[in-house]
């Protein structure tokens, strides 16, 4: 008996072994997956049903701006980020936990709640439990900012004119064409007006005091014809020294008018080049769109022409396109 008593005896001390290993690889497991989170260079977090945070690692605790991951739980986006990012997250995973359907790639622009911005590409799935539940989401966000600078560079390199920063022909006729198109489906309504600016003499002064001189004098010009416009109007630099502005939402001709004598104005104050003060003005043809074109590059010839009537009356002024036909 005694014997038996020692062979239960041993099978219960290898079946408290077995348990003891059993618990030792789950904590092992429980610490590779917990050293896996922390180092992955990703935002990863879970969130109940309720869209509350329950575990995020390392690189989302420093990206809130929290010193323990720990200090996330029970919290929401609506605690760590600006009310609008906040708000569609939650609405992204309340979708998530209706549907079961995940949210794949979607880049988004982060915005925390002290103003600092960055660009995320995110993946949400919905975090079920053992019996097929969902209780939750799960979300990983990686730091797609560098990318989107460069993106964003490349864009405006091919959209913008390297010498004045303005937008350059491509962008402006993007711009014209679809305003075109907008005004002529709403007829009636406020219009708009396209300028063609030249800048008078310039090649006097390209030739008398060189390259240099000449693009410091469009940069110059290019600022100036800022102060003009609205923040909704379009200025942009064909090439050369010519320039356009889209005029939107205007409601007469006296409107567009009125920026023209209003850029005379500005250009009439001499501008320093290469240490001179230089002395100079522009022509400009004014087309209206109410005038009846019946296309973007029917307008823009017109006001074109008007430009070259301006140079020929003797600089400095500016003429209106007629009708067409």
């Amino acid at each position: 008996m005694s014997r038996g008593a020692g062979k239960d005896g041993s099978r219960e001390g290898q079946g408290d072994g077995s348990v003891a290993r059993e618990i030792a690889r789950l904590k092992e497991e429980i610490f590779l997956l917990q050293t896996l989170m922390d180092h992955v260079p990703d935002y990863i977090y879970f969130k109940d049903r309720q869209s509350r945070f329950t575990r995020v690692n390392r690189y989302a605790a420093a990206r809130y701006g929290i010193a323990d991951p720990a200090l996330a739980i029970g919290k929401t986006d609506f605690d760590f980020f600006a009310e609008e990012h906040a708000a569609k997250a939650l609405r992204d995973e309340q979708e998530i936990i209706r549907t079961g359907q995940p949210m794949v790639n979607v880049e988004e622009r982060e915005t925390l709640v002290d103003g600092s911005v960055r660009w995320v590409s995110t993946t949400k799935l919905p975090l079920r439990d053992l019996e097929g539940n969902i209780v939750g989401t799960f979300g990983i966000s990686r730091d797609i900012s560098e990318r989107k600078r460069a993106e964003e560079s490349l864009e405006r390199q091919a959209s913008h004119d390297p010498l004045t920063k303005l937008p350059n022909r491509m962008l402006f006729m993007n711009r014209f064409e679809s305003l075109f198109r907008r005004a002529n489906r709403s007829p009636g309504r406020r219009t708009f007006a396209l300028l063609y600016i030249d800048v008078d003499h310039f090649k006097a002064v390209n030739d008398s005091l060189g390259h240099q001189a000449g693009d410091e004098l469009l940069v110059a010009v290019a600022r100036r014809l800022e102060h003009c416009v609205r923040p909704g109007d379009t200025l942009a630099r064909l090439g050369g020294d010519e320039f356009t502005v889209l005029l939107e939402g205007i409601w007469a001709e006296a409107d567009a008018t009125a920026v023209a004598t209003r850029v005379a104005e500005e250009l009439a104050v001499p501008i320093p080049v290469h240490g001179q003060e230089v002395s100079t003005s522009v022509s400009v043809g004014i087309a209206l769109a109410i005038a009846g074109y019946d296309r973007p590059e029917d307008m823009l010839s017109a006001a074109d022409a008007a430009m070259y009537r301006a140079k020929a009356a003797g600089r400095a002024r500016y003429e209106i396109a007629g009708r067409p036909g």
